[in-house]
C-alpha cells in the first residue's frame, strides 16, 4: 500500500461526512453518542457500485465499517475503545483477518487523542505489525477542537508533515501549512456538521467544524443529506476514508 493512500484513508472523511438541519435541529454529540447514526453509504466509484455498512456497539460508538467490495488498499476498518470508550485502535482489515494497516492511540488527561502511532500490517489474532510506518501528535484549542498534527514518517527516514489548523469566526476549520497556498478559503454552509454527531467521525476527519464544506445534496424532512453528487465548483471530493465516491446515498437510523 502506497503512503500516500494510508494517509488519505483518515483524512478524507473530512469531505464526505456532511449534516444539514432542515425544520427541526439536531443536537450536537460531539462529547458523547448521540441517537442520529449513518448506517449505510452506497454510491460509485470509479463508476462501479459499492456500499458500506456502519456497526454501532450498545454505547452507540462505532465498532465497524463493512464494504460490499474488499480489495488492496481498500479494506474493511474495526474500532475498538478501552473501558473508558477511548478510541484505542483503528484497523484497516481484510476477510480473512489480516490487516493492511493499524492505527494505536494515545491520551492526555482531557480524554484527547494527543498521539497515535501507525503500523503496517498484523492479524486479528496476533495483533499489529512490527512495520511502523509513522507516528503523529496531536494539539487542541481551549474549544478541544485540533488545531495541529504534526506526522513523522519513519519509514520515509524521518520526513515530517506539519499540518496546522485555523477556526473562522463561524468555527468552521481552514487549513493552512505546506499544503496549502496562502490566503486559500474553504467554503462552508450555514448548517450543522455531521460530523459532530460523535467525536470518533470528528478525529478521523481531522475536522471539528460547525458548518460543512459546500456540495450539491438532497435532505431528508430532519435535515441530513440523503444524496450528494459531486462538482468541480464545490472544490470538495465525496470521500469517506480512502473511498471517493462520484455519488453517494447515505442512510440513517434515528435510535
Amino acid at each position: 500500500m502506497k503512503m500516500s493512500s494510508t494517509i488519505a484513508c483518515f483524512t478524507a472523511l473530512c469531505t464526505f461526512l456532511l449534516l444539514a438541519v432542515g425544520c427541526r435541529s439536531i443536537p450536537d454529540y460531539s462529547h458523547g453518542a448521540g441517537p442520529y447514526q449513518i448506517v449505510k453509504l452506497k454510491g460509485n466509484i470509479h463508476g462501479k457500485l459499492d456500499s458500506f455498512t456502519v456497526a454501532y456497539n450498545s454505547k452507540g460508538f462505532p465498532v465497524s465499517l463493512t464494504k460490499s467490495g474488499v480489495d488492496t488498499s481498500s479494506p474493511n476498518y474495526l474500532f475498538r475503545y478501552d473501558k473508558q470508550d477511548r478510541l484505542t485502535d483503528c484497523i484497516g482489515v481484510y476477510t480473512a483477518g489480516g490487516a493492511e494497516m493499524w492505527y494505536r492511540y494515545g491520551y492526555d488527561d482531557k480524554k484527547r487523542i494527543v498521539k497515535d502511532t501507525m503500523y503496517m500490517f498484523g492479524k486479528l489474532t496476533t495483533g499489529p505489525g512490527t512495520d511502523l510506518a509513522f507516528t503523529s501528535e496531536y494539539e487542541y484549542d481551549v474549544q478541544d477542537r485540533m488545531t495541529r498534527r504534526k506526522i513523522t514518517f519513519v519509514k520515509d527516514g524521518g520526513v515530517v508533515w506539519d499540518l496546522k489548523y485555523l477556526y473562522d469566526e463561524q468555527g468552521n476549520r481552514q487549513l493552512i501549512g505546506q499544503f496549502d497556498k496562502p490566503g486559500h478559503q474553504i467554503t462552508y454552509d450555514d448548517k450543522v456538521n455531521m460530523l459532530r454527531l460523535h467525536p470518533v467521525w470528528q478525529f478521523l476527519a481531522q475536522d471539528y467544524s460547525s458548518n460543512n464544506v459546500v456540495q450539491n445534496m438532497t435532505y431528508n424532512e430532519q435535515g441530513l443529506p440523503l444524496h450528494i453528487s459531486n462538482t468541480a465548483t464545490s472544490g470538495a471530493a465525496i470521500s469517506f476514508l480512502d473511498i471517493n465516491f462520484e455519488e453517494l446515498d447515505i442512510t440513517y437510523n434515528y435510535q
